[in-house]
C-alpha cells in the first residue's frame, strides 16, 4: 500500500536515520512523518505500519544501536512528566482492551503504545540543546510553509496534491467554504496543528536573531489556520495570542486563573443551563458543529457511571453524532476511564508546571519569552482540545512541545552564550539561553 515515490523517499530517510549524527535525526524523522498521509502504510497480520511508525522503528533501531555501541545514551532521567506520560499509555491500553475484550482492540492498543512512547521519548531524546530546540522550530517552520502551499492549490483548485498518496481528493466544502487538509486526515487537524504551534513563532519574534524563523512559521500557520475553514484552528490561535498578551502581568497569574475560575462558578450558578453550555455558543464560522460539542461534553458529564470505570464503547448511543469524539478530554475518558481522563489532564498541570519553574529560576529574559511561548502554545492545546481529539500526525508537534517544555526546563541551562552549533540550519535563526551539549 505504499506509492513508489513514498518508498523511494522512505529509503532515503531511513539511510539519512541509520548513517548520520544525532542532530539530522530530528529532521529526517519531522519530514517523513508530518508530510505522508497516513494511508500510505504496511499491513502486517493485521498491524497497520504507517510511514510514521516505520520511522519511529528505524529511528529506535539506530538509537539502541548507538546506546549498545557506546556512542549515544538516552538523555537524563525520567521526569515526573515521563512518568505520567508512561501511566497514561499504559492506562489506555489496559483498559480499552478490557472493554473491547478482542485482539483486534489489544493490537489497536499496541500500536497506540508504540506511537506514544516511541514518539514522545524519541523526541525527548532527540531535543536537548539549544541547537536542537533551533532546529526543531526551524522545520516545523519549513512544514508549514510546505504545507500552506498545498492548502492554497486546495482552496485554488479544489483537488489535493497529496491525493495519490491517498489523501482525500476532493476538499469538503461546508457553507461554501472550501476546507484544505493537505496531508492531515481532517480539515481541523490541520489547522490546529498549525494554530497551536503560532505562539512559539510570535515568541520568537522577539529575538531579532530569530526573525527569519518566526516570520516564515507564523505565515504559514496562520494561512494553515484560516484554509482549514474550521473554528477550533481560529478558537487555538485566539487562545495562544490571548496567552501572549498576558506576559506583562506574569507574576500575577495566580490571581488570573483564581478569577476564571470564580467567573466560571458564578456563570454556572446564574445560568438557566450548566456553565459548559457556552461551548454551544462558540461559533466562530458559520456552519461550525458547536452544539454538538456541548451535548458531547453534556452527556459525557451526565453519564459519568457509564465510563468511569473502564471507559465505555456504547457512547454512540448518546444521541446523534456521539459517537464523534470530538474533544480531547472526552475521548480520554471515554477510552480510558476516570484514570485516563485524571492522568492526561495530569499531563497538562505537569506541563504547566514546568513552564512556571522555568519562568521563575534565575534565568535570562529571552529565555523566558521564550518559556512564555512554549506555555501560551500549551495554552493553545488546552483550548484546541475542547473541539478535537488528535489522532495523526498532529501528535508530533504535541509530543515535541512536551519534550521541548522539558528540555528548557533542565537543570543542566547554562547561562552564557554557547560555541557555535553546527546542523543544517544556521545557530543564528534563534537565539535562545542554550542547554548544555549533549
Amino acid at each position: 500500500m505504499l506509492h513508489p515515490i513514498v518508498i523511494a523517499l522512505l529509503a532515503v530517510g531511513i539511510l539519512t536515520i541509520w548513517l548520520v549524527q544525532r542532530r539530522y535525526v530530528l529532521v529526517a524523522f519531522l519530514v517523513l512523518a508530518v508530510l505522508i498521509p497516513l494511508q500510505q502504510q504496511i499491513v502486517v497480520a493485521g498491524a497497520h505500519m504507517i510511514v510514521m511508525r516505520i520511522v519511529l522503528l528505524c529511528a529506535w533501531v539506530r538509537l539502541l544501536h548507538r546506546m549498545l555501541s557506546g556512542s549515544e545514551f538516552l538523555a537524563g532521567g525520567l521526569r515526573p512528566l515521563d512518568k505520567i506520560v508512561i501511566a497514561w499509555t499504559l492506562s489506555a491500553v489496559v483498559t480499552y482492551t478490557l472493554q473491547w475484550q478482542t485482539m483486534g482492540a489489544l493490537i489497536n492498543r499496541m500500536g497506540m503504545l508504540f506511537t506514544v512512547f516511541g514518539t514522545y521519548f524519541l523526541l525527548r531524546h532527540l531535543v536537548r540543546t539549544a541547537a536542537d530546540i533551533n532546529r526543531l522550530f526551524a522545520t516545523f517552520a519549513f512544514l508549514c510553509a510546505v504545507i500552506a502551499v498545498l492548502m492554497i492549490v486546495e482552496q485554488a483548485t479544489r483537488h489535493n496534491m497529496l491525493a495519490d498518496f491517498g489523501a482525500l481528493a476532493q476538499p469538503e466544502i461546508r457553507n461554501g467554504r472550501i476546507r484544505s487538509q493537505g496531508p492531515f486526515q481532517h480539515p481541523i487537524i490541520a489547522g490546529t496543528f498549525a494554530a497551536t504551534m503560532s505562539p512559539i513563532f510570535f515568541g520568537l519574534w522577539w529575538s531579532r536573531r530569530a526573525r527569519p524563523v518566526a516570520a516564515v512559521g507564523l505565515m504559514a500557520a496562520t494561512i494553515m489556520a484560516v484554509t482549514s475553514g474550521s473554528s477550533t484552528p481560529i478558537l487555538g490561535y485566539a487562545a495562544g495570542a490571548l496567552a501572549l498578551c498576558m506576559w506583562g502581568i506574569r507574576n500575577h497569574m495566580r490571581a488570573v486563573r483564581w478569577a476564571i475560575v470564580l467567573v466560571l462558578l458564578s456563570l454556572h450558578m446564574v445560568m438557566k443551563a450548566p456553565v459548559w453550555a457556552l461551548i454551544g455558543r462558540i461559533d466562530i464560522l458559520s456552519g461550525s458543529t458547536s452544539w454538538h460539542r456541548f451535548e458531547l461534553v453534556n452527556q459525557f458529564i451526565n453519564r459519568f457511571g457509564e465510563w468511569w470505570l473502564l471507559g465505555t464503547r456504547s457512547n454512540a448511543s448518546w444521541g446523534t453524532d456521539m459517537w464523534d469524539t470530538v474533544n480531547g478530554y472526552v475521548a480520554a475518558g471515554i477510552s480510558g476511564g476516570i484514570a485516563g481522563l485524571v492522568l492526561f489532564i495530569a499531563i497538562i498541570v505537569y506541563a504547566f508546571k514546568a513552564v512556571g519553574r522555568t519562568l521563575r529560576s534565575n534565568c535570562s529574559g529571552s529565555k523566558q519569552r521564550f518559556c512564555w511561548s512554549l506555555g501560551a502554545a500549551l495554552f493553545a492545546n488546552c483550548m484546541a482540545f475542547f473541539g478535537i481529539a488528535y489522532f495523526d500526525q498532529s501528535v508530533i508537534f504535541w509530543y515535541a512541545l512536551l519534550a521541548t517544555i522539558l528540555a528548557t526546563a533542565s537543570d543542566t541551562v547554562e547561562e552564557h552564550v554557547a560555541a557555535p552549533a553546527r546542523g543544517i540550519y544556521p545557530r543564528n535563526w534563534v537565539q535562545l539561553n542554550p542547554l548544555q551539549s549533549s
